[in-house]
């Protein structure tokens, strides 16, 4: 199971999240420490695979059956289900955000399918994913540059497979004088 944490900035706090036997989520807050929160999610869910703090008060969360959800640490609403997507029809293995171009990628054994986080329904990005090969083994890992520009991949195998998800503009300028 996994312990992570993120520091609410506008309320200055730090929650805790564990994962409990892959099934609920435990949130803790370090300056409330007698009244833990734990998380239970529907059946139809299955096993908790990873999760990712999002947007400061915000848990995106994926699981075994495919589905990838979106849960308030906020008081006032907490464990609020914001967002409910089946993203695979098998099982999901890692998910990674990159806020910065509005991006999370998703993963199965075989395949990484990519999302715009703007939309409200979270749209599959078809023209945008990353194909591995099958000799490459199963995929067990997905990781965003802090700029969002490249996608990390890694796989059973031993392999690292990065795709750029982004191009920088690359050019200057001085006076009148423009460069690309």
């Amino acid at each position: 199971d996994r312990l992570d944490s993120a520091r609410v900035a506008d309320r200055e706090k730090t929650i805790v999240a564990a994962v409990m036997n892959r099934k609920t989520l435990l949130l803790y807050d370090v300056e409330d420490p007698s009244n833990p929160i734990e998380l239970a999610f529907q059946a139809k869910y299955g096993h908790i695979t990873t999760y990712q703090w999002f947007q400061a008060v915000h848990l995106l969360i994926g699981f075994e059956s495919g589905y990838m959800i979106v849960v308030s640490t906020n008081p006032v609403e907490v464990g609020e289900e914001k967002v409910s997507i089946k993203a695979h029809q098998g099982r999901m293995v890692d998910l990674a955000l990159a806020p910065a171009i509005n991006r999370v990628a998703t993963c199965t054994a075989k395949d990484v399918m990519i999302c715009d986080l703007v939309t409200n329904n979270w749209s599959e990005l078809s023209r945008e994913y990353a194909k591995i090969p099958d000799e490459a083994g199963d995929i067990t890992g997905l990781g965003w540059t802090a700029d969002g520009t490249m996608l990390t991949v890694t796989t059973d195998s031993g392999n690292v497979h990065c795709f750029l998800a982004s191009l920088p503009c690359l050019s200057a300028t001085s006076g009148s004088r423009y460069a690309y």
